[in-house]
């Protein structure tokens, strides 16, 4: 018995939608979109008749622990609303989080758009609103708004000097950040600026190349699928 039927066993519609949340981020990472796409309906099916209409936000999770505390004050014990709003909201912000990433994947830019617009607000206000302003501006280029995707690439620039993101990642997003900023400078034809750019993402994977992510992968992961294209001429 895996632990998917366990946890269907016990009924535990979060915990169901938790297992369904981990799985889509494995095969988005492994580029099977079809089946990350099945574990993000299948979890969204398991705590949507939970959120209704809606939705669920921050205000609903500290509603929940003040009566988690009413509770307890009361003598009644832990009444477990703090835990399941906490749950709730952390499963509705990944799900809308990997519709974002999976349609951008497919090229669907309209959806992945309007998921990523969806949870920006959510991932601000948990500091890490960057993350999302990055694949918008992914999106941006892709969709030729070159203005737009290289004034959101200097935005998020600074986060990686105030040391909001853990080091390692910090510098894996920095490498990301510099890259957008030298495509959307070739493609523009500054080529000063674009080789400038360039540049400091090399030395960004020369930085990351003596310090190791921690994935097993690590030699080879940061360079596959983020490869220096040759530098620009003339």
């Amino acid at each position: 018995m895996g632990a998917r039927d366990i946890v269907l066993e016990s009924g535990d519609a979060i915990g169901l939608a938790r297992i369904a949340i981990d799985l889509a981020d494995i095969f988005q990472w492994l580029g099977d979109h079809r089946r990350a796409k099945e574990e993000t309906d299948l979890a969204s099916a398991m705590v949507g008749p939970l959120i209704g209409d809606d939705g669920i936000t921050q205000g609903d999770v500290l509603q929940g622990v003040m009566a988690s505390v009413r509770s307890i004050m009361a003598g009644k014990g832990d009444s477990g609303e703090a835990e399941k709003k906490a749950g709730l909201y952390r499963a509705n912000t990944e799900i809308t989080y990997y519709r974002g990433l999976i349609a951008k994947a497919l090229g669907q830019w309209d959806e992945a758009e309007r998921h990523f617009n969806r949870v920006l607000p959510e991932y601000r206000m948990l500091r890490c609103g960057e993350a999302i302003e990055f694949q918008l501006a992914q999106i941006d280029l892709n969709r030729g708004r070159h203005g737009e995707a290289l004034r959101r690439a200097q935005s998020i620039a600074p986060v990686f000097e105030r040391g909001d993101f853990r080091p390692k990642l910090g510098a894996f997003q920095k490498l990301q950040a510099e890259r957008l900023r030298a495509r959307i400078y070739s493609d523009t034809g500054d080529r000063v600026r674009a080789l400038k750019s360039w540049r400091e993402a090399i030395g960004t994977v020369a930085g990351l190349r003596r310090s190791p992510l921690g994935y097993r992968l690590d030699s080879t992961f940061p360079f596959t699928p983020w490869a220096i294209p040759p530098l620009p001429c003339g």
